[in-house]
């Protein structure tokens, strides 16, 4: 339990948060949770509306990731969903891509 608590603190004190213009671009992310995992894509976007998520590639720190999948809530936000687990231990993660105003807003 102990574990538990505190690698979810270690990924809520970590959470990261950064913008970037976004146009008509095509615009490579790299998002982390420090010891977590890595989450590197290409985010394709078009004026005010992501296209797509592509190539998507998630490494473990610890442990394994399985379930990955994408999901849009609307033009401005999409979602990177998968599970991590390490030992008995199950996490469910949430990626979250919304562009606003031109810019792109990734969130843990």
């Amino acid at each position: 339990m102990m574990k538990k608590t505190l690698l979810s603190t270690l990924t809520v004190i970590i959470l990261l948060a950064f913008s970037s213009p976004a146009q008509a671009a095509t615009l490579h992310v790299h998002h982390s949770s420090f010891g977590s995992w890595k989450l590197d894509c290409d985010v394709v976007t078009n004026g005010n509306q992501l296209k797509q998520i592509k190539n998507v590639t998630l490494k473990a720190s610890l442990g394994s990731i399985s379930n990955q999948h994408v999901q849009r809530d609307n033009a401005q936000t999409v979602h990177v969903k998968f599970t991590r687990h390490i030992a008995a231990l199950v996490y469910h993660e949430d990626v979250k891509f919304r562009l606003n105003k031109g810019q792109l807003y990734v969130t843990h």
